[in-house]
């Protein structure tokens, strides 16, 4: 089982109050989802997410070479991106 909370590195953009707000309640609402689908209330599964942000259904036994990380765009789009060079979300 993936620990929701350690996977994925946070990397807040910290240029305005209003933006800081916005990331943390989107963090929230992140956290709450991701333990929704450790619990098998949604759809999706953990290891579904894992592999959407880096090609990969389980984490490896020593931990990524480069942590995955969730950061922050504020743009218009209403649905996530992957990076596809680098584990980001």
């Amino acid at each position: 089982m993936l620990d929701r909370l350690k996977v994925y590195a946070l990397d807040f953009k910290l240029t305005a109050d209003s933006e800081l707000r916005i990331e943390t309640k989107v963090v929230t609402f992140w956290n709450e989802y991701l333990l929704d689908c450790e619990e098998a209330e949604a759809e999706v599964q953990l290891k579904d997410i894992l592999c959407f942000s880096t090609a990969s259904e389980k984490a490896p036994p020593l931990g990524f070479n480069n942590k995955p990380e969730l950061l922050f765009l504020h743009d218009e789009g209403l649905f996530p991106k992957a990076n596809t060079c680098a584990p980001i979300l």
